[in-house]
């Protein structure tokens, strides 16, 4: 990802020194190739777990009745770690707007929460908070029973650095129709697998306009969740990723020259870190203008300061 190239001082290293690189998008192989030209990068798709059959309607009223769900509940949910950066500050300003039109509308966050005092800060600018549901960590199969049961699934991920996010394509491939914004690697899914979100001044009146017509007309949400798993059918099956790997492999096994992270280590043995230390004072003044961006990272004065 772009966020590792930037701030991880071995990671161009790696890079050089690499037979081959894979990435999982189109977007982080332009970063490398942009700043390492001859870097020789593949994309190999993540393997993502598809259903065999179909979720039905009634497949979907049966799992709302064993986890007590009403049935004509209208749930908006986030998915693996609460954080701030998937769009939840968005998702409750919008759930204030939306539950004046739409009858029974929730939010559920489903998923690790990491800061609770954020949550709690968050939540307070909620208006119905008798509707909104924090589960938390759940069981795998009780956590992918949830996400089978909900209409939305809001992955407003904000910032973003190419990474690709499993929850995302695994919503996607049970037939979910997801929420992202429209930029960097999220641009690659094709027309109609998602709702896109540009990131224009306006986007919270487009974000409203958009869900409160989806949701008033839920054919089409069915719609758009068939359309998210033959894509990910299409694109993302064991197959498909366990062929490119093979590919791989056979390509790599014919590149003789070793790398120069292998070489150094024949030649001398030494710990890691020497290699790395000419990297690491070529970056580090980078990284320190870097760092005046960045307001909410931490410790990273505290890697500057021990090369140990």
């Amino acid at each position: 990802s772009h966020f590792f190239y930037e701030w991880y001082p071995m990671f161009e290293l790696i890079v050089k020194g690499s037979k081959i690189v894979g990435v999982h998008n189109k977007y982080s192989y332009n970063i490398i190739k942009n700043k390492i030209n001859n870097a020789n990068v593949k994309i190999i798709p993540p393997i993502v777990n598809i259903p065999e059959r179909e979720i039905l309607q009634k497949d979907i009223f049966s799992i709302r009745k064993e986890l007590n769900i009403p049935f004509e509940r209208k749930i908006i949910a986030i998915f693996g770690y609460i954080t701030k950066n998937k769009g939840l500050k968005e998702l409750i300003k919008l759930h204030n707007r939306l539950c004046s039109f739409i009858n029974d509308l929730w939010i559920y966050l489903i998923g690790p929460v990491l800061d609770k005092n954020i949550l709690k800060e968050l939540l307070k600018l909620s208006k119905y908070k008798n509707k909104i549901n924090v589960l938390g960590k759940l069981p795998s199969k009780t956590f992918y029973s949830y996400m089978k049961a909900v209409d939305i699934v809001f992955n407003l991920r904000y910032p973003t650095q190419g990474e690709s996010s499993a929850i995302l394509l695994k919503s996607m491939a049970l037939g979910k129709p997801c929420v992202v914004y429209y930029y960097k690697q999220f641009k690659e899914f094709d027309k109609d697998t998602v709702i896109w979100i540009p990131l224009s001044r306006d986007r919270e009146e487009i974000l409203f306009e958009k869900i409160k017509f989806y949701l008033e007309n839920s054919e089409l949400l069915i719609q758009i969740g068939k359309k998210a798993k033959d894509y990910i059918q299409r694109n993302y099956s064991l197959n498909k990723t366990l062929s490119k790997y093979i590919e791989i492999i056979k390509e790599s096994l014919k590149i003789e020259k070793k790398s120069i992270i292998e070489q150094k280590l024949i030649e001398n043995y030494q710990p890691l870190k020497d290699i790395f230390k000419k990297e690491i004072r070529n970056i580090e003044s980078k990284v320190k203008l870097k760092l005046k961006e960045l307001e909410d990272f931490k410790g990273i004065n505290d890697i500057l300061n021990n090369p140990n």
